[in-house]
């Protein structure tokens, strides 16, 4: 009896908006931190764009956050308590004839890449959405050769709209990783490194290098735990197919809307 009353408190939580809303918070965290480590993205560096693209107060949570169920659309952003409800309006607004639209934790531009996700559904997914965005960001690292100019042309070619958000997201990493419980010097060292160009990489200190060391070792670490994962997920038949990154957005004179 009493276990069956436990269950129905259980099944009760599980469907309530603030338990769902922390499952939710805790799940894309958690997805985030895989990919940049996946990626080699500096660590936090994809949680602070998430939370300057879709982010918001969090009431419950006290505290700024990034939600995934948020679109913007005609200088607007809309927050919704579902993924469904999401979905919902912006096949609204496709049917209007608006094409322009962000959606998604990391705020993907539907109109500059149109093949990004297959359907809607995978567009608001966590997963997928964070995983396209980190990999259209390591290309521009690439094509840039900086990680800075990365995160200002993740949101625009256009150095008038660029500047600000990119000293915006910066501002939010170091921010996030003082208040990060496990930030100590090491990170920071490696986040510097991240930021360097292959010229200044080339005369890097003895301390860097080191450095370098760990931080090529925690990769590989993250990496064959990963494929853990995900061979788990494959047994269980769950199967996440990668989409193939547009850079099209590097050549738009302004690739998201803004405010």
């Amino acid at each position: 009896m009493v276990i069956k009353f436990a269950f129905l408190i259980v099944s009760f939580l599980a469907t309530s908006p603030l338990f769902a809303t922390a499952i939710n918070t805790h799940h894309y965290k958690h997805h985030i931190r895989l990919i940049e480590t996946r990626h080699q993205i500096p660590a936090g560096l994809l949680h602070a764009i998430a939370k300057v693209e879709s982010g918001r107060w969090n009431e419950q949570e006290k505290q700024f956050m990034s939600w995934p169920w948020v679109i913007h659309a005609n200088g607007k952003g809309h927050y919704f308590s579902t993924k469904e409800q999401a979905i919902e309006a912006v096949q609204k607004l496709q049917a209007q004839g608006v094409k322009n639209i962000d959606v998604g934790l990391m705020q993907i531009n539907l109109l500059y890449h149109p093949d990004a996700f297959e359907t809607l559904a995978e567009a608001f997914d966590p997963k997928h959405n964070v995983d396209y965005a980190a990999r259209y960001l390591k290309g521009l690292k690439q094509n840039h050769n900086s990680w800075q100019k990365a995160v200002a042309y993740y949101h625009s070619a256009s150095p008038t709209h660029h500047r600000p958000y990119c000293k915006k997201v910066l501002a939010t990493w170091r921010e996030d990783q003082k208040n990060n419980p496990h930030h100590d010097f090491f990170q920071e060292r490696v986040a510097s490194f991240n930021q360097k160009s292959d010229q200044e990489r080339r005369t890097i200190t003895p301390p860097d290098r080191l450095d370098l060391f760990k931080k090529r070792m925690q990769a590989r670490y993250h990496q064959i735990r990963d494929r853990l994962f995900e061979s788990q997920n494959l047994r269980r038949g769950k199967v996440y197919r990668l989409k193939p990154v547009s850079y099209k957005a590097a050549t738009q004179p302004q690739i998201k809307s803004t405010p």
